[in-house]
């Protein structure tokens, strides 16, 4: 990974990456095989103790790398207010999150299915569930006595499993912990292209229907415009952040 600052930028790059959460790590990960790439990331590199260990993570919430979103008053919940932790850092919500895995049961998949349409089809979320699992199995935590009677009790009558890994018809299992010894194995670490750090992308740069550039925000002063002629940018948002773009004329943007 190469840390660039607003005067070490190339003067061009294949291509622009927004937000070096999960899926911009991913993405960028892929891409610098075969092309120059610039991941933007809005929070800072320096995450400290509370991230590099996961059983600290409730202490990164409320911090300086976390978006510290709230909810709106929720009716159904006495009108009260929730954080919402979001990851403000390299590697996003990967680097706050406490590093475990639940994957979903199979009637969860089908509702997906039902409400999202043809772009998640069962068969293939429990494809990317399989290749997940062929990557990396985690490790299985030690559970209280209690819940080990359940367990075991759900897996005599067949909808259990003692493996951490739900599969079709099963409904309980313990959760997989993504750990190595104990440390945070966020997505940023895929990361090996040039990263810019604290920087907040607010506008693209559209000519002609093509993106010819973008315009940022650096350690919270406006930075001038930056004429980078990618050729493909990617806006790799979560759940929250996607609801945040528009296109010039102020409408939403969708993925």
């Amino acid at each position: 990974m190469r840390i660039v600052s607003p005067g070490t930028l190339r003067s061009n790059y294949d291509y622009i990456i927004v937000g070096s959460g999960p899926a911009g790590s991913i993405l960028a990960s892929q891409l610098q095989h075969v092309g120059r790439v610039l991941v933007l990331e809005a929070g800072s590199i320096h995450q400290g103790p509370s991230s590099r260990v996961p059983a600290l993570y409730p202490r990164s919430f409320g911090s300086r790398i976390d978006w510290n979103y709230r909810t709106i008053p929720q009716p159904n919940l006495a009108n009260r207010l929730f954080d919402w932790p979001s990851g403000k850092t390299l590697g996003g919500s990967s680097a706050i999150n406490a590093m475990i895995r639940i994957e979903p049961a199979l009637s969860c998949l089908e509702q997906l299915e039902n409400h999202c349409g043809p772009d998640w089809v069962t068969a293939a979320s429990l494809k990317g569930l399989e290749r997940l699992r062929s990557l990396w199995q985690g490790t299985l935590p030690e559970l209280h006595p209690n819940t080990q009677s359940l367990l075991d009790v759900a897996v005599a009558q067949g909808t259990g499993n003692a493996h951490g890994l739900v599969t079709p018809g099963q409904k309980i299992s313990p959760y997989v912990r993504m750990q190595v010894k104990g440390r945070r194995h966020s997505s940023g670490r895929l990361i090996e292209c040039d990263v810019l750090p604290n920087a907040l992308a607010n506008r693209l740069l559209i000519e002609l229907d093509k993106v010819t550039g973008i315009c940022i925000d650096v350690d919270e002063t406006l930075a001038a415009r930056y004429p980078l002629h990618p050729n493909l940018v990617q806006f790799p948002h979560g759940v929250v952040d996607w609801t945040q773009s528009r296109l010039p004329d102020g409408t939403l943007w969708r993925p």
